[in-house]
């Protein structure tokens, strides 16, 4: 009996000190103290009542599980782990007390004390084993939802920090779920209807969308575009649409998933770089001068789009190896413009030089080259 006692004990008692570090360290505020205080009397209390009290004539009679188990789940869901290893224990103590002392459910004359302490054992195993299974499971949970809180609200600085919001739009309910810092700024809603972004299109982008939309299909589920959004201010925005359709097994689209990105200032520079080339192109076809850069590297030349129109050849001779550009120059001249793109000086600074380039069929024109060496 003593070593099934000490054996019961350490049971019962162990998780009292394995769960009291952590305890210790995540610091509760006192209002979850408070809670926890009160719900280990109740259950302390709870506990003398269903042991502690005689229910001869009660029919039907309750059992301690019954009287026990909603405290047990308040314990579990709303106190940390330490606190439910303490009810534990505690009511460990009430059930060996009354044994010993042969009251309540222990007061059977017909039982002898061997009796009644197994019969306590039993039910104190049984209670703090459900007890602290209880309590594992709802740790396990609310350690779930933390990391999903955690994650949600990485998420959304992810996705404020870029301009963005992501979305889930169940299509045979209409229901879209949204996410992101961008979301205010379109004048969406969290959870909303498809209309709601379509509305909010350039009226030139809403039906390209739909039929875009409408072509996807199992075999190429992903969409990618770019749309014009109206917003408050008067602005209009370009924003990048990505998504991913899943598909039923008849192939019926059923859901998508995606983002919306801001990339207004992308656009905007892309079309200033765009602007700025036509304007470089329009200066050097006006000063019959043509850009180009070579790497000595890979042995490869760049020329600027107008080096056609200047020299008078066609793109296929101009993409040709460059030693077709250097057999069209006059023979007396190849040597020195081969030695002047060598720099076999070192120099590094600005430097000229005319050679007369030949052309088939065609007279021959002069041409004056001015680069710097890296």
């Amino acid at each position: 009996n003593w070593f099934k006692a000490d054996g019961l004990g350490i049971v019962v008692v162990a998780p009292l000190f394995i769960t009291l570090p952590s305890f210790l360290r995540a610091a509760p505020r006192p209002l979850n103290l408070l809670e926890a205080a009160v719900a280990v009397v109740v259950a302390i209390a709870t506990a003398y009542y269903a042991f502690g009290r005689s229910f001869a004539g009660l029919t039907p009679v309750p059992t301690p599980a019954m009287l026990l188990f909603p405290t047990f789940v308040w314990l579990a869901a709303r106190t940390p782990s330490f606190v439910s290893a303490l009810a534990a224990v505690l009511i460990a103590i009430v059930i060996v007390l009354l044994a010993l002392a042969g009251e309540g459910r222990f007061a059977d004359v017909a039982m002898s004390l061997p009796e009644r302490l197994a019969t306590a054992q039993s039910s104190l195993i049984t209670g703090c084993c459900a007890l602290l299974t209880l309590s594992a499971m709802f740790a396990r949970v609310n350690n779930v939802a933390t990391a999903l809180r955690s994650s949600e609200q990485r998420l959304q600085l992810a996705l404020s920090a870029a301009s963005m919001y992501a979305f889930d739009f169940d299509i045979e309910r209409d229901i879209v779920q949204r996410t992101g810092g961008l979301m205010p700024r379109l004048g969406l809603r969290e959870i909303g209807k498809s209309g709601d972004f379509i509305q909010a299109l350039h009226p030139d982008d809403r039906e390209p969308l739909r039929t875009m939309l409408a072509s996807s299909s199992a075999a190429e589920p992903q969409v990618k575009c770019l749309v014009r959004v109206n917003v408050a201010d008067g602005k209009v925005l370009a924003i990048e649409y990505r998504s991913e359709g899943e598909f039923d097994s008849d192939g019926n689209l059923v859901r998508l998933r995606g983002i919306c990105v801001d990339v207004t200032d992308r656009e905007r520079s892309r079309e200033l770089l765009e602007k700025q080339a036509e304007q470089l192109s329009g200066a050097l076809q006006a000063g019959g001068v043509f850009a180009y850069d070579y790497d000595g590297a890979t042995k490869t030349i760049t020329r600027s789009a107008n080096a056609v129109d200047i020299l008078g050849i066609s793109k296929e001779q101009l993409l040709a190896p460059q030693n077709l550009f250097v057999e069209m120059v006059d023979p007396e001249e190849r040597e020195a413009l081969i030695a002047y793109g060598r720099r076999e000086n070192g120099d590094e600074g600005f430097r000229q030089k005319t050679f007369q380039f030949i052309r088939p069929y065609v007279l021959p024109s002069w041409l004056e080259v001015t680069s710097t060496a890296a």
